[in-house]
């Protein structure tokens, strides 16, 4: 509100400040009616290993006409603004561990599994959920968390603004999802409070896949996630205002440690909606986000996890569209396919992007190698970079080397450092880096039976053929023969 000028006499204390204004310039106060805001419903939480849900569940909330604003994400109810939407009541199949967050100032939730499975819509599995009786609820949000696998079999819905999130280590979807304006989660990654010390975690909702499970989300042929925004036309009714909140498109995540798989004919749409508002103005939505992200979690075992896109995508908006997220453990190919992508790469493709074996393999003799062969090497043949420590032992004959034309030693690998070698007949050379220094000569037929301090022998000598004709032991150093190369022996991979 106006207060006009304000002198500053602190020194004197606040009793000394002086206000001078002017009612031409602004009014000094103001009468606002009251008005009445919605809260948000609450929760029921069932956290057993079975149940039988039939009754009634009170869920509405009420919106008052000033609540015209989207809820701001991840803020606790109690911390959204007065003219944000009310959420109405959620179900929750599983653990809901309130935790304050100290960085935030928020209270937060680490979810939980009970159960190893729940089927939505038909009978079977240690918790099955009726989807008429779901819908019927009008549920602001409908959170299931199981060990082993959620099955949607029949068609399920929740309130403009409100979130589906089935969490599982195997989520099957094949019937529709649909929350306007609001999210739908599938998967099996779940932000969880680890403890005190690691804090918050994206993390697989369980550690192991349980036997007769897989790490996936598969979303049906022709299932549709609607997430869209609502069209509103205030102007055929003023008082229409339930659609404001929700004009724009929501959130469409689907995140696993495994594969994701979306069938052909589905549609994941979180395209805007819009409103016509009493004074014939239009309010326009954004789109929606979309992500779509297999083998999600990095510290996971077994084979690479695969993102297989065969629906449709939308996500249009009257003020723009948002933001498509795609993740795989293999190459992302848009636009069709390119060779191996069908994971069949045939004799004589090429391929195009990296490809991962599921399998072992061996290249001939004299094939072309056609990937990098990694390997660890022992010895140095003739022609090569020595490349690592050499490993002769005085304790092993068989490492010892027997020279085939006269060699001077090379210096060692820099000027403040030495090695030395140990001679059959007891000698004892010691070679250094200086550059005044003039390394010992070998004959032809002297015999090296060890080398001490072999780390400082100058890992970029080329073996002599002449001299070390058989090569030359060295410690384990991983060795690489590029792609292209002709197999000199078999290779295996």
């Amino acid at each position: 509100m106006y207060r006009g000028f304000e002198t500053d006499a602190s020194r004197w204390g606040d009793t000394a400040k002086e206000n001078f204004y002017n009612p031409i310039i602004a009014p000094r106060q103001r009468l606002e009616n009251g008005y009445t805001v919605g809260r948000d419903g609450g929760r029921l939480v069932v956290a057993t290993s079975a149940a039988t849900l039939q009754g009634d569940v009170e869920t509405s909330t009420y919106q008052g006409e000033r609540q015209q604003r989207a809820r701001e994400a991840g803020l606790d109810g109690y911390r959204q603004a007065q003219t944000a939407v009310a959420r109405n009541g959620e179900l929750i199949i599983g653990t809901w561990t309130p935790v304050y967050d100290a960085d935030s100032g928020d209270l937060r939730h680490s979810p939980g599994a009970v159960v190893d499975s729940v089927k939505i819509g038909g009978a079977g599995g240690d918790i099955a959920l009726e989807t008429a009786w779901l819908n019927a609820l009008n549920l602001g949000g409908l959170r299931v968390y199981a060990k082993g696998g959620i099955e949607v079999g029949a068609s399920v819905a929740v309130a403009p603004g409100g979130e589906i999130a089935l969490h599982a280590a195997q989520v099957d979807i094949n019937a529709d999802l649909t929350a306007r304006g609001g999210a739908i989660v599938l998967g099996n990654m779940v932000d969880r409070h680890v403890n005190a010390s690691a804090g918050w975690q994206r993390l697989p909702l369980t550690t192991a896949v349980p036997a007769g499970y897989v790490a996936r989300v598969a979303i049906g042929d022709g299932v549709t996630l609607d997430a869209r925004g609502l069209w509103s036309n205030l102007l055929k009714d003023g008082a229409d205002m339930g659609g404001l909140p929700f004009i724009n498109g929501g959130r469409i995540d689907v995140r696993s440690s495994g594969d994701v798989r979306v069938g052909a004919g589905a549609l994941l749409d979180v395209s805007s909606g819009a409103a016509l508002m009493a004074d014939d103005s239009l309010r326009g939505g954004k789109g929606g986000d979309i992500a779509l992200v297999a083998d999600a979690y990095s510290a996971a075992l077994g084979p690479k996890g695969r993102l297989v896109l065969e629906g449709e995508l939308r996500g249009h908006g009257v003020k723009g569209g948002g933001t498509l997220t795609l993740q795989t453990g293999n190459a992302v190919i848009v636009g069709g396919q390119v060779a191996g992508s069908d994971g069949v790469l045939k004799a004589g493709e090429t391929s195009l992007v990296d490809l991962i074996t599921s399998e072992a393999f061996t290249v001939a003799e004299g094939a072309v190698l056609p990937v990098d062969y990694h390997y660890v090497r022992t010895h140095a043949n003739p022609g090569e970079a020595i490349g690592g420590a050499p490993q002769i032992v005085a304790g092993n004959p068989a490492s010892w080397i027997t020279l085939g034309a006269a060699w001077t030693l090379p210096k060692a690998a820099n000027q403040n450092v030495s090695y030395s070698v140990t001679l059959s007949n007891g000698q004892y050379l010691t070679v250094d880096g200086y550059s005044w220094s003039t390394p010992p000569t070998l004959p032809a037929g002297t015999v090296i039976t060890s080398v001490v301090n072999p780390g400082n022998f100058p890992i970029n000598y080329v073996v002599d053929a002449a001299i070390l004709p058989s090569g030359i032991p060295i410690a384990p150093t991983p060795g690489v023969i590029k792609a292209g190369t002709i197999a000199a022996g078999e290779a295996a991979r």
